[in-house]
C-alpha cells in the first residue's frame, strides 16, 4: 500500500464533535473524491467551543505526525545499511557516506573521515 492509497483510506470528509461526550466521530464519508471537502469542515468548525476546537487540533497534530512518520518510512525502506548516499548539507556542500544506521525519524549517515550525520531520508540520493 503506497503513502497516498493509506492516506486516501484514512481521510476523514467531515468530521463533528460530539457534543454529548469527548470523542470525535464521523458523520458521514463523501464518496465523491473531487468534491472540495475544506468548505465543509470549516461550516463544522464554527459550531465548536474552544475546548472541543482544542481538542480536534490534537486529533489533528497527532495524524500529521502519523503520515510524515508513514512517508519516513516509505522512504527509508529503500535505503540499505552499508548502501552509500549523498546529499547537500546546510551551507551547500556535498556530503558523501554510508548508510550505518535507521532511526525512528531519520538515517545515520558516516562520512569516510568518521562524522556521523543525521539525515531525513528525503534529502538522500544513492551514490554510485
Amino acid at each position: 500500500m503506497t503513502i497516498q492509497q493509506f492516506d486516501e483510506r484514512c481521510r476523514l470528509d467531515l468530521l463533528l464533535l460530539s457534543t454529548t461526550t469527548t470523542s470525535f466521530s464521523i458523520i458521514r464519508r463523501v464518496s465523491e473524491e473531487n468534491e472540495p471537502q475544506l468548505p465543509k469542515v470549516l461550516s463544522v468548525l464554527d459550531r465548536l467551543t474552544e475546548e472541543e476546537l482544542v481538542q480536534l487540533n490534537h486529533v489533528i497534530v497527532q495524524r500529521i505526525r502519523l503520515m510524515q512518520q508513514i512517508r519516513a518510512h516509505g522512504e527509508m525502506i529503500n535505503l540499505r545499511i552499508g548502501q552509500k548516499v549523498r546529499f547537500t548539507s546546510a551551507v551547500g556542500n556535498i556530503i558523501r557516506g554510508v548508510v550505518a544506521r535507521h532511526n525512528r525519524k531519520s538515517v545515520t549517515v558516516v562520512t569516510d573521515d568518521g562524522q556521523q550525520w543525521r539525515v531525513s531520508p528525503r534529502f538522500l540520493e544513492t551514490d554510485p
